[in-house]
């Protein structure tokens, strides 16, 4: 319970939620999972990129690997990501 300087009664819960919305606000930088069976194929326009992802929490514990597959297109000048998709796997 907290009462602020003008009398407002507060329950404990709301400091939590506002210690847990400043930590969202300043997140740690997450690192950048390993990649590798990277295979990008290019149909004109169109290109598709397959591979693994060994992720890591930001204190390095490693995380369920993943293979992902993203369809960019090309559109104007530059390239957009159009469609994902992501799947856990055993990691072997």
């Amino acid at each position: 319970m907290l009462v602020t300087s003008h009398g407002l009664v507060r329950p404990g819960a709301y400091r939590v939620i506002e210690e847990r919305l400043r930590e969202l606000s300043n997140p740690e930088p997450r690192p950048i999972a390993e990649r590798d069976d990277v295979r990008v194929k290019i149909y004109g326009s169109t290109a598709i990129l397959r591979a693994r992802n060994w992720p890591k929490n930001p204190v390095g514990v490693p995380g369920t690997p993943t293979r992902f597959t993203r369809v960019w297109q090309k559109r104007s000048s530059s390239w957009q990501q159009i469609a994902t998709i992501s799947t856990p796997f055993s990691g072997k």
